[in-house]
Order: structure tokens, then sequence, then C-alpha cells
């Protein structure tokens, strides 16, 4: 595989708006995006059977998530086509201020599942979900060069 830019991460969801107050408003990332797709281009690519919205939102680094909204939302769990399911395993977020983060979010209604874990020595994590439920891990090293020494020091 010959990547020419950072992966991206599709989140199907049900109700867009929560979920991009979530991700664009308390994590701050960047909305770049937003686009209706017809029913006839959701068929064609074999998304969904209906139509649907994306909306891309970034990262500092240029990693981005693409929250999905199908149109109409399909009932319950029968979601057969990749827009008609939500969800992915978790996200993870690379941070400093893990402490900050974590108040920030539970005055806004998302508590820590078990507050900062210390994993290892200089490895602390937390896991909290998104308004969807979706589990998003927030990971903060003391040395985040030592654990990817691919990224640039500042």
């Amino acid at each position: 595989m010959d990547m020419n830019a950072p992966m991206e991460i599709g989140i199907c969801v049900a109700d867009l708006g929560k979920m991009m107050a979530f991700y664009e408003q308390l994590l701050g990332m960047r909305k770049i995006s937003e686009i209706p797709l017809n029913e006839h281009g959701a068929r064609m690519s074999g998304l969904g059977e209906h139509g649907y919205t994306v909306v891309r939102l970034q990262t500092p680094y240029g990693e981005r998530i693409k929250l999905v909204c199908p149109s109409p939302t399909p009932p319950g769990e029968s979601w057969a086509t990749p827009t008609a399911r939500r969800g992915v395993g978790y996200l993870t977020f690379l941070v400093s201020g893990l402490d900050a983060l974590l108040t920030k979010l539970a005055a806004a209604g998302f508590p820590s599942i078990k507050g900062a874990v210390e994993l290892r020595p200089g490895v602390r994590m937390s896991l909290v979900k998104d308004p969807e439920g979706n589990w998003v891990e927030f990971a903060e090293y003391v040395d985040i060069h030592a654990y990817r020494p691919d990224l640039k020091k500042a």
C-alpha cells in the first residue's frame, strides 16, 4: 500500500448535530466539508440504499474522521450496509493535558469511564463515550517521541 495522505475513519451516525458538537466543539477538530450524497450515488458506491450526508473533520496533524449520517436513519440495529450501521471499535487521540480535557468533557456531560489510568510509567489513558456511545480513548505519553519516533520534534 502506497498511502499519499493520512488515514480517514468513517463513523456512521444517527444524530449528526450531536456528533459534530462533540468532535468539533469539545475536541476541537476542524470541519473541512459537509457533502450530501443522493440515493443514486449511495447505491452506486455500495455504501447505502438511501442518500446520506458526510461531514469531514480534521485534527491538527491531518487525520480525519468522517461522520456519515444516512437519510432516513435506519431503525434500531437493522443497519445492513456501511452507512446503515453505526460505530467503530474505538478512536484514539494522543493528547497533552489529559486531566484538563477530562474536566472539560465531564462538564459537557461526557464523563470518563474510570478517570485517568496509568497503564505504565509515563503512559496515562482514559475512555469516554461520544453522544452515540462510541468509545473514544485519550492517551497521554510523557515522551510521545519514544512511542512515535516518526513524529517530528517541535
